[in-house]
């Protein structure tokens, strides 16, 4: 809901008057309904019923069509969500409740991480929508608990997959060892540019060339072209997210591994920092210790001495 009228107290909500005219403004924009009171009033009226009427779907869409700054697999993944809610909730927006999305909750055959996603996405188009007065209820349930991934990559472990991998992919292992990047950040790292905006956090870092690091470095300046991203095919063309998958699967099942996920590499990175005495949490770029611990916590291990009084 917006602030309460201080002007113009007996006009509906969403039309407001500018001198001797009205409007209807919804979204941030503003509609003119004209001059004549009544007339506006019948407009606005037509207005609110089709406001009032837009559906589940719609809602969602309208949101996901807000996101200008998502990446393209990442609107997939939303637009995908906005399916499976739109093919469920056939009424109206303004009709639905939070007891509706618990039964649709609890009833789903879906993976349980795809309805944290479906429901994430919800909330958040509510949340817009209450901005826009289009919905007035709040439809947020709990989602189902996330299960802590607790894998660390052995180093013989890495190293096996490592061997197996392609020239390129050796290079997205070594930049995620060393850098403890996320994926998409990795695969964005530009030859011109010696700072890295994160995605999903916006933190720019900075990372010093090491010994070890440059050796990644000099293993990506091998290729025959260069192209302008650090990780790129043989002709330094980008690689698809199609590629990267192909690429990382056929290496881990011909190593023998098939448990690992790329994305445990950062984890590795992290912890291995952490047992050395280095910040993990800077490398990272987190904000705070608490979200580092989520990385490391559950794969330290801590040696403890037996008891050694006799009996």
């Amino acid at each position: 809901m917006g602030r309460r009228r201080t002007v113009h107290t007996d006009l509906p909500p969403r039309m407001q008057r500018k001198g001797q005219s009205f409007y209807y403004v919804s979204s941030g924009k503003w509609e003119p309904l004209g001059n004549d009171l009544a007339r506006a009033k019948r407009l606005w009226a037509e207005r609110e019923q089709g406001e009032r009427g837009l559906s589940v779907g719609d809602l969602v869409q309208r949101y996901i069509d807000t996101l200008t700054t998502v990446t393209p697999a990442t609107l997939t993944q939303y637009q995908s969500y906005q399916r499976a809610i739109a093919g469920y909730f056939t009424l109206s927006a303004g009709a639905l409740r939070a007891k509706h999305v618990a039964i649709w909750r609890d009833a789903n055959t879906h993976r349980p991480v795809y309805i944290n996603g479906c429901l994430a996405v919800l909330h958040q188009a509510w949340r817009r929508g209450r901005e826009w007065g289009v919905v007035e209820s709040d439809v947020s349930v709990r989602p189902f608990p996330k299960p802590e991934r607790d894998t660390y990559m052995q180093d013989a472990h890495y190293r096996a997959i490592y061997e197996q991998a392609v020239p390129w992919l050796r290079v997205a292992m070594g930049l995620a060892y060393r850098t403890a990047l996320r994926p998409v950040d990795i695969f964005r790292l530009r030859w011109d540019d010696p700072e890295i905006k994160t995605q999903k956090t916006g933190v720019k870092l900075r990372f010093a060339v090491s010994a070890e690091l440059q050796e990644v470095f000099d293993l990506a300046r091998q290729r025959k072209i260069l192209g302008l991203f650090v990780v790129a095919d043989d002709k330094g063309r980008p690689l698809t997210e199609d590629q990267r998958k192909w690429a990382w699967t056929k290496a881990r099942e011909a190593a023998g591994l098939p448990q690992y996920q790329f994305r445990d590499i950062r984890s590795k990175a992290a912890t291995d920092a952490d047992m050395d005495g280095q910040d993990a949490q800077k490398l990272l770029g987190h904000a705070n210790r608490k979200m580092t611990e989520r990385y490391i916590r559950q794969r330290r291990v801590t040696t403890v001495e037996p008891v050694k009084r006799k009996l």
